[in-house]
C-alpha cells in the first residue's frame, strides 16, 4: 500500500514559522501553493506585508494572513481565587494576561517557572 499524497489548506498556524517547518513542509508538498489565488484577490495589495513575507518561500506563497482576535476572554474564576487574583476582574491587556497566567501556573509550582 502506498502513502497518499497530502495536500492541505493554506497553512495558518504560527508553528510552521516558529519552528522552521515552512521550508521542509513546502519542499515535501505538504502545503498548498496559493500564490495564484492570492494574486487574484481584489484586496491583495492591502494584505499585511510582514505576514505575506513569513508565508513566502522561493517567490511562492503558502500562507494567508490571519488576525489575532481578543474580543472575548474567558478565565477560570476558581483558579483566580486560588491564585489570589480577583476572580471578578480578568485581564485587560496582554501583559496582564501573561502575568496572571504565570501566577496561576505557579499554583502547581512548575519547575520551569520562576515563582
Amino acid at each position: 500500500m502506498s502513502s497518499p499524497t497530502v495536500r492541505v489548506c493554506p497553512e495558518i498556524s504560527p508553528l510552521a514559522r516558529a519552528f522552521g517547518w515552512k521550508e521542509s513542509s513546502a519542499a515535501q508538498g505538504l502545503f498548498l501553493d496559493v500564490t495564484d489565488k492570492i494574486a487574484a484577490l481584489p484586496y491583495k495589495d492591502s494584505l499585511a506585508p510582514s505576514h505575506m513575507k513569513l508565508g513566502t518561500l522561493d517567490a511562492r506563497q503558502y500562507t494567508l494572513p490571519h488576525t489575532l482576535d481578543l474580543s472575548v476572554w474567558f478565565w477560570n474564576k476558581d483558579l483566580y481565587e486560588k491564585a489570589g487574583l480577583d476572580p471578578e476582574r480578568g485581564p485587560k491587556t496582554l501583559k496582564e494576561f501573561a502575568e496572571q497566567a504565570t501566577t496561576i501556573q505557579c499554583l502547581n509550582r512548575w519547575p520551569a517557572l520562576r515563582c
